[in-house]
């Protein structure tokens, strides 16, 4: 991982710190193509590779430059003076809205109001092709969508690892302007990949739909679920969500698809099963770290809202974060048009769907500092001075030390201890349940 004349490469510290997101910039900046997609097995996750080689000698670090795990001006995105710090963590904002796309609100696969499918559509019904993950016999990836008969392939939510390593490639080879969809992350590294590689791609994308995310997790989730539950046999496909506000899990195997819920549970062991498999200690250690859920590097950004004060909407939205007079537009046509209906919104919104922490990175932080103090390399994330300012208490600490431990455990695959741990973490939340149960209905008997 290291170049033979010694020189560390700051890209090599991102892969060895598993904060290497897939996103590809990294692979196509390198003018020497020394750097190539891998997948660890231990980590559970895709990643890049960069072998041993003579080529970094006298390079000017493309891939530092390129990687948006090493640094991201946030602030380069405002071109007005006076922004509050909480106005750069949201990002550029023309208008909010909160809505729903009637044709699939409720089509039992888009994982809330179904606005991104509409656009996707929208744009395909023009000749504007789409670059966005998809399902082929290989599994998921960034893939060129041009008929909406092919739509079926594009997952409603995805939650594992998976890479978006062809996308600039995609865009390269692109014949006409195509629309881009993704998480903040790999937007993050097309902007930059753009800004000091090849700024032309620019004409080449007709918009980008930012989808706001929570986290991915690493393959070990599913893989930890298929230990617990004894799923025989190759998974081949795993889905989540698209039903309702939680939704349910899909596991596909070479024999029958297994269908979980994410909110009730048989029994204790089940719902322990369940929450040690999607814990913190599961997700991507860049996802923890990550200070742009809501998606800044994009025309429009689109995320799950949920919310119930909006009459006549069934409560299944989704949450419309317009970002540029580009993605205006589009989502004027699409009323326009009938085939999204949108609720003005507020910043408001945003923070309650997607919770303060998310929406402001405050534990983000936190983890980025604590990390930082303990030697380790850190994404640097670049607001303006006074939003890297974070109090790290000893609990906090506590905290983070535990969870990198079972991080490490987790990755030797020791899921057994882990789900005897969480049985102990959770064993006095169950009991609390059960009393205040038992309670309500001696409440009820006695009137």
């Amino acid at each position: 991982m290291y170049s033979k004349t010694g020189m560390t490469l700051l890209i090599t510290k991102v892969v060895e710190n598993d904060l290497c997101i897939a996103c590809g910039a990294c692979i196509h900046a390198c003018p020497e193509s020394l750097i190539t997609s891998a997948y660890s097995v231990s980590r559970g996750a895709y990643e890049v590779s960069i072998p041993e080689s003579k080529g970094c000698e006298g390079c000017r670090k493309w891939c530092e430059k390129v990687c948006p795990s090493v640094t991201v001006n946030f602030a380069s995105q405002h071109h007005s003076a006076g922004i509050t710090e909480k106005e750069l963590r949201l990002g550029a904002i023309r208008a909010v809205k909160v809505g729903y796309s009637p044709s699939h609100q409720f089509d039992g696969v888009t994982s809330s109001g179904g606005v991104t499918k509409a656009l996707i559509e929208g744009a395909l019904v023009r000749g504007i092709p789409v670059i966005c993950l998809a399902k082929d016999e290989a599994g998921y990836s960034a893939q060129r969508i041009d008929s909406v008969n092919d739509t079926g392939r594009i997952p409603g939510s995805i939650y594992h690892s998976v890479s978006f390593e062809k996308g600039i490639e995609l865009l390269e080879k692109a014949d006409r302007p195509c629309m881009v969809v993704a998480i903040p992350c790999v937007l993050e590294g097309l902007s930059k990949y753009m800004a000091a590689i090849d700024p032309s791609l620019e004409e080449r994308i007709h918009m980008r739909v930012g989808l706001i995310c929570g986290w991915m997790y690493s393959d070990h989730s599913w893989k930890s679920l298929k230990y617990y539950r004894k799923i025989p046999g190759e998974i081949r496909d795993v889905r989540y969500r698209g039903e309702d506000k939680v939704g349910r899990l899909k596991i596909v195997s070479d024999a029958r698809t297994y269908v979980y819920s994410r909110r009730t549970f048989k029994g204790f062991g089940e719902e322990v099963q369940f929450k040690a498999s999607y814990s913190r200690v599961f997700n991507r250690l860049r996802c923890r770290l990550c200070e742009n859920h809501i998606n800044q590097f994009c025309d429009i950004a689109i995320g799950d809202a949920w919310l119930k004060k909006y009459p006549g909407s069934n409560d299944k939205l989704s949450l419309v974060v317009i970002r540029t007079d580009k993605g205006e537009m589009e989502l004027k046509a699409l009323e326009g048009e009938g085939k999204v209906i949108l609720h003005d919104g507020s910043v408001r919104d945003i923070v309650e769907s997607q919770s303060s922490n998310l929406v402001f990175g405050g534990q983000a932080r936190k983890y980025s500092a604590y990390r930082k103090s303990e030697g380790r390399f850190v994404p640097r994330f670049a607001f303006s001075p006074g939003c890297d300012e974070v109090v790290v208490s000893v609990y906090d600490r506590y905290l983070f030390a535990v969870e990198e431990k079972w991080r490490a455990l987790v990755r030797r695959k020791s899921y057994g201890s882990y789900y005897c741990w969480m049985y102990i973490k959770l064993l006095p939340q169950y009991i609390r349940r059960r009393i205040m149960q038992v309670l309500r209905l001696l409440s009820g008997s006695a009137k």
